[in-house]
């Protein structure tokens, strides 16, 4: 019977994505994740991004700052907020370009996050319709900033 069952769940995840069988619509009746909530589970934790082997970190005092491998004369600088559900990221990427310093700004809100009437956390991310029970696994979001060393060395040789 276990056998059946879960062969049934694999032929659905197979035909129609895992993320559709996992997922849940956003829960109804819920209200946006309060500010505390959000700032205790991130502060002092970093987003990865595997696409790069950089990430951002999410410092005391709502200091963000990034850091990408593929462009390592380049470093991000700013704030993080959690208002409205949403953690959110407003950064000014710094680098050298014609031999003046240049920045570029970049704000996105990463997650939102809402509670619904059992107290249950959820989360999405970014646009996506798909929603899921609690915070996101602490892998995408390990404790520290990996990228310090290297964040520190861009910022001193650019002056920022």
């Amino acid at each position: 019977m276990k056998k059946t069952i879960f062969s049934a769940i694999c032929a659905t995840a197979m035909l129609f994505g895992a993320t559709s069988v996992l997922a849940d619509a956003k829960p109804r009746p819920s209200k946006p994740a309060s500010a505390q909530q959000i700032a205790n589970k991130f502060v002092g934790h970093m987003q990865v991004w595997k696409s790069c082997k950089g990430g951002i970190y999410f410092g005391g005092n709502w200091e963000a700052t990034a850091y990408c491998d593929q462009n390592k004369k380049s470093v991000a600088v700013g704030k993080w907020t959690s208002k409205g559900g949403k953690l959110c990221y407003d950064v000014n990427w710094y680098f050298v370009k014609d031999n003046k310093l240049t920045t570029k700004n970049r704000a996105k809100c990463e997650l939102e996050f809402v509670t619904d009437k059992d107290g249950q956390l959820w989360h999405r991310w970014g646009d996506d319709k798909d929603w899921w029970r609690g915070f996101p696994k602490d892998k995408s979001f390990p404790k520290g900033n990996k990228y310090k060393r290297q964040t520190a060395t861009q910022r001193g040789k650019l002056g920022i």
